[in-house]
């Protein structure tokens, strides 16, 4: 129609012209007020066409909008239709859906459980490790309340307990294990929980700090070859931050080459248990997928000792049916190429059904419960010895302390012991003159007692020799006087 747009127009001002110069002779004959209505109604009639064709031409567009939606809805539900459950006629399903996504998505994290992210802690006590959280975060009151997201957690369900952190891309990740614990009381948005064994230092400046989240796990996480496959070390890097990990530079490096090695060519250093075969079969080999009997309930381990699968959403077999297992060979329908342990792969080879391919580098998993739980009492072994140790550096500075008492005292005694030697040894000097003195003073007499015996010795000479001559004399006068008397 926007070809004959002009000609409407050319028509529009005709027409406008055609009125005006009617209006003009009119007004010989008619009033004022007669000839101004009319101008008016023309006016509003000029006004209606414009706004009775631009409706019209709203309508089509809306009309034909409504045809296009309707189409778009149409095609919109089947695609939905294909991408929720697939092509029915697709038997083998080769074209992927929501539900075959999901059931390959339930058979990736069947071990892991449930998981609740971002939980806020409200109280956190360090002594007894006892914690309070919202699983679901606290409402706006500025909008109206949201539904109520129910955490359905139920009273003493364990559950493992990390501190998250936020990576380079906002991307929330667990960053530092706080430990193990039992829920005590639970609401539809809250629970308390309580630790299974008094927690670490570690463990509890983990939980404490600035305000963060926690994430709660039903299972502990498990390990898994496929979880980071084809992940070059920028990527693993992203996703395992050096500085969340607190290891040496060196062992961080040795880490993300294990995960990014994982499944590529062994070297000839490798160690042996990380080593593994691939094998090309040769001829048919069968192996049991299924457990001889389906469980019966929900709660069962999925699989069984021997790794067969128990829970009839896992088992190749129809339910009711007998086990089947999955066949390995050369044929188009069977598979060709596996991956071993040597032992197993020397022994199929030895037996001549398959033949090597390449060695392969498996990582070793990490059991990270039985790991957890290694560690956590480890540490309280560390912590104990250190208490010990801390206890007998105590008692070794109080006997230390002791031994510079007495070291002292000794000091002390010593000076004074010095100081009476040095007392002692004056006296000595002095009592030595002295004897000396003395021994002088004895020799000389000694010396004058020699001579005083000398001269007594001559005088004792003396009085026996008068004393003799005396003798003689009162004896020789004695014999006079006897001589004489008659």
């Amino acid at each position: 129609m926007s070809e004959y747009a002009i000609i409407f127009q050319v028509l529009a001002a005709l027409v406008a012209l055609f009125f005006i110069f009617l209006t003009y002779m009119n007004t010989k004959t008619w009033r004022w007020l007669h000839v101004t209505m009319t101008f008016f109604v023309f006016g509003a009639a000029v006004a209606f066409c414009f706004y009775a064709a631009m409706a019209l031409k709203t309508r089509a567009a809306w009309i034909k909008l409504h045809a296009d939606l309707e189409k778009q809805v149409a095609n919109t539900e089947e695609q939905l239709q294909l991408v929720t459950h697939g092509e029915p006629k697709d038997i083998e399903n080769k074209q992927a859906s929501i539900a075959s996504l999901r059931e390959k998505l339930g058979r990736t994290i069947i071990d892991r459980g449930r998981i609740w992210r971002g939980c806020l802690p409200q109280t956190f006590d360090q002594q007894t490790g006892v914690a309070g959280l919202l699983t679901s975060p606290a409402p706006d009151p500025n909008l109206p309340p949201p539904p109520v997201k129910k955490n359905n957690i139920a009273v003493k369900t364990i559950l493992f307990v990390f501190r998250e952190a936020a990576l380079p891309d906002g991307v929330r990740v667990p960053a530092a294990y706080i430990g193990e614990f039992e829920v005590t009381a639970a609401t539809d948005t809250a629970v308390t929980m309580s630790p299974r064994v008094p927690l670490t230092r570690e463990q509890i400046a983990a939980g404490g700090g600035p305000p963060v989240t926690w994430v709660l796990y039903e299972t502990c996480p498990v390990d898994g070859h496929n979880w980071f496959a084809g992940l070059d070390a920028q990527s693993l890097g992203t996703l395992i931050p050096q500085q969340l990990t607190g290891i040496p530079n060196n062992d961080y490096q040795k880490l993300i080459q294990s995960y990014t090695r994982d499944g590529q060519q062994a070297e000839a250093n490798d160690p042996p248990e990380n080593v593994w075969i691939e094998v090309k079969f040769l001829k048919e080999y069968k192996v049991p997928v299924d457990a001889a009997a389906a469980a019966t309930s929900v709660d069962s381990n999925p699989f069984n000792d021997q790794g067969e699968a128990t829970l009839e959403r896992l088992r190749r077999a129809n339910p009711g049916q007998p086990a089947e297992s999955v066949t390995f060979g050369p044929a188009l329908t069977q598979v060709n190429t596996a991956v071993l342990d040597q032992a197993t792969a020397e022994k199929l080879v030895a037996d001549g059904i398959c033949q090597k391919v390449r060695p392969i580098f498996r990582r070793r998993l990490t059991d990270y419960e039985l790991r957890f739980h290694t560690i956590h009492l480890r540490m309280h072994d560390i912590n104990d010895r250190g208490r010990r140790i801390t206890l007998d550096n105590l008692a070794l500075a109080a006997s230390t302390n002791q031994a510079n008492a007495q070291s002292m005292l000794v000091e002390e005694l010593k000076t004074k012991l010095t100081d009476d030697l040095t007392k002692a040894k004056f006296e000595q000097a002095k009592v030595g003159k002295y004897i000396a003195s003395l021994n002088t003073q004895l020799a000389a007499v000694q010396a004058r007692l020699s001579e005083l015996y000398k001269s007594n010795k001559a005088i004792s000479r003396q009085l026996a020799k008068q004393n003799e001559d005396l003798t003689k004399e009162i004896e020789r006068r004695s014999r006079e006087a006897t001589a004489k008397s008659p």
